[in-house]
C-alpha cells in the first residue's frame, strides 16, 4: 500500500479504505451499510449497498480531481436500475469533502443539492446517514394503505 501523506488516501486502494472506514462509522450497530469498490473489475462500479435488503444505496467516486472523473457509467447504471438512485462524486483533499450530484431521480428531490461541502469526517458521515435514512423510508418502510 502507499503510505501517502496526510491529505492523500490515494494509491493502491489507501483512499477506497478510507471512505470504507468512513462508512462503517454512521451511527449505531443497526446500521447496515457496506462499501463495495472492486477497481480491479472495471465493469463494477463502486456502490455503496444496504446489507438489509441488497440493494445499492447510492454511487460514490472519490477523486482528487472532480473534472476529470466521469461517472458516466454510475450514471446510465443508476437510470437503468428499477429503482435508481443518486450519483455522486465526492473530491477529498484531506480537509474538506466537496460533494458533486452527478444525478438524482426524481423521488429524491428532498435531497437535493448541486454542490455541498462538507467540512470534516464527521459532517461527511452524518451526510451519509441522510442518505442511507431516506433509502430506509422509501424501502423498508410497509407501504401505506
Amino acid at each position: 500500500m502507499n503510505p501517502g501523506t496526510a491529505n492523500n488516501n490515494e494509491r493502491s486502494g489507501d483512499r477506497d479504505l478510507y471512505f470504507s472506514g468512513l462508512l462503517r462509522k454512521t451511527r449505531g450497530s443497526d446500521w447496515k451499510l457496506k462499501q463495495c469498490d472492486c477497481d480491479s473489475l472495471p465493469e463494477l462500479i463502486p456502490q455503496t449497498v444496504c446489507d438489509v435488503c441488497g440493494l445499492p444505496v447510492m454511487f460514490l467516486e472519490a477523486t482528487r480531481n472532480p473534472e476529470f472523473k466521469s461517472t458516466r457509467y454510475m450514471e446510465a447504471w443508476s437510470k437503468a436500475l428499477v429503482r435508481p438512485i443518486p450519483v455522486y462524486c465526492i473530491h477529498h483533499d484531506g480537509l474538506s469533502f466537496r460533494v458533486e450530484q452527478r444525478y438524482l431521480p426524481g423521488e429524491y428531490a428532498p435531497l437535493f443539492f448541486k454542490h455541498r461541502e462538507l467540512t470534516s469526517e464527521q459532517e461527511f458521515i452524518q451526510w451519509i446517514e441522510t442518505l442511507y435514512h431516506f433509502h430506509q423510508v422509501k424501502f423498508h418502510s410497509p407501504p401505506k394503505s
